[in-house]
């Protein structure tokens, strides 16, 4: 089965007095993941970009948490393999970890 391909911005929180209820996009900047359908699982496959030590176990990484959570909800049997491309620096404030998660 081929790959998708699923980009999610990185955005900021804590403006002004809004705090973490507002957020804006920022263009540009964001992490990409291609998945692809396999028989059982999710696997991570690759992690590139700005990686600085994240972990290739899905249980340890919020885009393998994510996506094992959307195929419970969606009952799904099958499973999925990612390649995750970091845009975004871990800790950097603009919603790494949030950005990986949504795609």
């Amino acid at each position: 089965m081929g790959w998708i391909k699923v980009f999610a911005p990185a955005s900021i929180g804590n403006i002004g007095p809004g705090f973490d209820v507002l957020g804006v996009a920022i263009s540009g900047i964001g992490d990409t993941i291609y998945a692809r359908k396999i028989g059982k699982g999710i696997v991570i496959s690759e992690i590139t970009g700005v990686v600085n030590g994240l972990p290739m176990q899905a249980n340890s990484n919020t885009a393998g948490i994510a996506a094992k959570e959307v195929l419970k909800m969606l009952r799904v049997k099958g499973g999925i393999e990612m390649k995750i491309v970091k845009g975004i620096p871990p800790a950097s404030g603009m919603g790494s970890s949030a950005s990986s998660a949504a795609a």
